[in-house]
């Protein structure tokens, strides 16, 4: 676990602290309370209620200097990159609703793949339909972890892929603008 005053200087990285080809989630209750970071992991699909996040990997840009008070932290992507900042207040709506649908964890790539980690991140790749098939709510994003969108911007989370499962596999989504 780590608070998120302790990320505004660091950029998280799960990879030492976790075990490979496992399922992670962010404990949507410490997140909330706390301030707190807390990833669970579990050598099976979860069981339990969750939500999981659906973004595009590169969002859209904040118009604005990122404040370094805490409120954005970053995730190691790959040896020596960065991903885009998250935003602590849109990964707290993500928890508060969440946990409004009873789910109290939430899966978020960004946090819960070892990102350093070519043989995890395959692997949870390979099971990534279950992981949104199984979630209580799917949470889309359309413009990024960095903040929320406006009806009349244009997002790349259409463009992607992934995003078509992301909707459709889920027995619920909410779009968040």
């Amino acid at each position: 676990e780590i608070t998120l005053p302790e990320l505004q200087d660091t950029a998280l990285d799960i990879s030492p602290i976790s075990t490979p080809c496992t399922f992670r989630l962010l404990d949507c209750r410490r997140y909330i309370d706390d301030q707190t970071v807390v990833i669970y992991e579990t050598s099976s699909i979860p069981q339990i209620p969750y939500s999981a996040v659906s973004y595009p990997w590169v969002g859209n840009p904040c118009h604005y200097f990122a404040p370094a008070d805490g409120s954005t932290f970053k995730v190691m992507q790959d040896v020596g990159r960065l991903g885009d900042p998250i935003s602590t207040e849109l990964l707290r709506l993500a928890c508060v609703l969440s946990v409004q649908e009873g789910a109290n964890f939430l899966w978020l790539d960004r946090l819960c793949i070892r990102q350093m980690d070519r043989a995890d991140k395959a692997w949870q790749i390979s099971r990534m339909c279950d992981v949104y098939r199984l979630c209580q709510l799917s949470i889309i994003l359309p413009g990024g972890l960095q903040r929320l969108v406006g009806l009349d911007e244009e997002t790349p989370w259409a463009t992607r892929m992934w995003t078509l499962q992301e909707a459709l596999v889920p027995s619920k989504g909410l779009v968040l603008y």
